[in-house]
């Protein structure tokens, strides 16, 4: 019988129950309106002495430790005659991520942070013994943490009460994340348990499913005891060897061949993630910096390629697998690295060749130039692409190049012609919600969201207002992403009469924006930009210092990535015009300038010429 909503315990007051384990419950509860996650032992365990001593030690254990990365401990206590701890309340947990496969740019900074974690304890005499998905805890921010251990094997000497030892040859963890060795004897492992255990993550997260598949207890047993896992391979990506080795060293059935976590945590810090050969990328060079025409040679070529591996084992030719792999590479590009989004291009090569095919691949190829701040190849190819779309009676995605073309004439200072596509992109987007089975949903947003930019950049900025303002109206309630950037672009207006306001409504949804993609650079940029003018409008310079030290920490990452580099330089240079005295806004800004030019980044852009103009630079 769960505790009732209401129910005091101290001065916590039980706003949700939220699950149970083997042992224990756990609620949301809140106090002076902050919210928290109490775990209380079950009251049918309450007559245990072995489980009060567990709980207890567990609850003493953590509020002891020091380790950064383990879920933080506020409280404790005893209800009833039942234990209980007061934690941090974190709702995201890593299970809520392996719904599918992952690009190993989006699990490995969580196996890394996860490692690191686990190399401290282990230091300190702890083995988790638990390690699995729904104990891995994510923040907003992308913190890690490490929750649950009361399956965990304690230092004897930091326990606050008498010490209770596991009954030899007594299972404790989870089957589906278990070491071999926890189901002969889990009084006797060590660290290493806790190291296959995270090896099964990594191996679910990269392949999309499970090394062993889904078993009964006692075949999963069995081939836990006796089988090596398979060879990982991801249906994404070319995984690079060392990374495929690194995995099938954690899995490995012998103890004494398993790294540790320290050794794991040192592997993966300079380990490549995926394989790219030299010819590839020589390959892929030379076609970013070459016009590309599609056409029946190009077709050919297409057919040469090696074959891509299907979902679910559907050919190449299905239409659903065709549509998922052009969604593989936006996800890619969004929330990979550039290595990634280039290997996955690469493998969009050999889908069969069919005209529909062949206008979505000019299109990605755009967008990757646009991504590297090829600005003139990447107009070129969407100009390209436009008539093939044109010939399918594609509006929609004829619409899509040409905003993204538009965009790209705009920073060419290509106004006037610019504005006419933007009109006629507009006007085909309106075409396509006159038909429901092609509509997404975000047709009339996109089209007055780049026209009001249009107006914004010509400092028109009443029209720019009405147009954004027709753009918030027309975004899905569920779009937090849309919402969040047009609410920022609005409060920036020098004519908007409550910017404070719209700022932190941007906040919020940018916020929920990161919650719901955490790897989403989209994302990402759309929350710092809506906290970086919250800041400024506040005038507050902690703020503004605290969001821009975030944004160079995003460009430092992968320099190549253009956009980034353009939304960090243009927001750096509006920082300074509120507060032009800080020399040190103004020597990053120029830094920032230098690496773009260097890197032959928005060649020809007009609004990088004007910053470098007042600048000096």
């Amino acid at each position: 019988m769960t505790l009732p909503v209401g129910q005091r315990i101290g001065s916590y007051v039980i706003a949700e129950y939220l699950g149970e384990g083997g042992t224990s419950e756990v609620y949301l509860v809140r106090r002076e309106g902050a919210a928290f996650a109490l775990k209380i032992l079950k009251e049918d365990e309450r007559q245990s002495e072995v489980l009060q001593t567990r709980f207890i030690n567990e609850a003493v254990s953590l509020r002891q430790l020091h380790v950064e990365g383990v879920v933080r401990v506020y409280d404790e206590g005893d209800f009833a005659g039942r234990p209980f701890y007061v934690m941090e309340y974190l709702p995201s947990s890593l299970a809520a991520r392996l719904a599918g496969p992952l690009w190993p740019s989006q699990i490995v900074p969580i196996i890394r942070t996860l490692v690191r974690i686990l190399s401290a304890l282990h230091e300190c005499g702890f083995v988790h013994r638990d390690i699995k998905p729904s104990n891995v805890l994510l923040t907003s921010d992308g913190s890690v943490r490490l929750a649950d251990f009361s399956h965990s094997k304690l230092p004897m000497e930091q326990l606050a009460v008498i010490p209770h030892s596991t009954q030899t040859g007594a299972f404790l963890g989870t089957r589906e994340y278990a070491a071999p060795e926890q189901f002969l004897n889990s009084k006797t492992v060590d660290g290493r348990a806790d190291v296959y255990a995270v090896g099964l993550i990594l191996f679910e997260a990269l392949a999309g499913h499970r090394p062993f598949g889904t078993l009964r207890p006692e075949e999963l047993v069995r081939q836990r005891l006796t089988q090596r896992a398979p060879r990982l391979s991801s249906p994404l990506v070319d995984l690079s060897p060392q990374l495929v080795s690194l995995v099938a060293r954690m899995l490995e059935l012998d103890t004494e061949r398993r790294p540790t976590a320290q050794e794991v945590l040192s592997t993966l810090t300079d380990l490549p993630l995926i394989h790219t050969s030299r010819a590839s990328s020589r390959r892929y060079a030379t076609l970013l910096l070459l016009p590309v025409f599609i056409s029946a040679p190009c077709t050919s070529r297409l057919m040469n390629q090696p074959p891509m591996e299907g979902v679910n084992a559907k050919p190449l030719t299905d239409p659903e697998v065709v549509k998922e792999r052009f969604k593989e590479f936006d996800l890619a590009l969004d929330q990979g690295t550039l290595d990634e989004a280039t290997a996955l291009l690469e493998r969009l090569k050999a889908l069969p060749p069919t005209p529909s095919t062949a206008a979505k691949l000019l299109q990605k190829q755009a967008d990757m130039a646009r991504e590297l701040g090829q600005l003139a190849q990447a107009r070129q190819m969407y100009r390209e692409a436009r008539p093939l779309f044109q010939q399918l009676l594609d509006r929609r995605d004829w619409a899509s190049c040409a905003l993204r073309e538009a965009d790209m004439m705009l920073h060419l200072g290509e106004t006037v012609a610019a504005y006419e596509l933007y009109d006629q992109a507009s006007r085909n987007h309106s075409a396509v919600l006159t038909k429901p089975e092609l509509a997404r949903g975000n047709e009339v947003h996109l089209a007055f969201f780049h026209l009001g930019l249009y107006y914004a950049e010509l400092r028109q900025f009443d029209k720019a207002r009405e147009l954004l303002l027709l753009a918030k109206d027309a975004t899905p309630m569920n779009a937090t992403l849309w919402m969040a950037r047009t609410e920022e672009r609005l409060a920036a207006l020098p004519t908007e009469s409550a910017p404070i306001p719209l700022a932190r409504s941007a906040m919020v949804h940018g916020q929920q924006a990161v919650g719901q993609s955490p790897q989403s650079r989209r994302a990402q940029l759309a929350l710092r930009r809506a906290e970086l003018l919250h800041a400024q409008l506040a005038n507050d310079e902690q703020g503004m210092q605290r969001v821009l030290d975030q944004l160079s920490a995003m460009w430092s990452i992968d320099k190549r990535r253009a956009t980034v580099a353009h939304d960090y330089v243009e927001l750096l240079m509006a920082t300074i015009e509120r507060q032009p005295t800080r020399t040190d806004w103004k020597a990053q800004a120029r830094e920032v300038l230098r690496e773009i030019e260097q890197r032959g980044q928005w060649q020809g852009d007009v609004h990088l010429q004007r910053w470098k103009t007042r600048l000096g630079a």
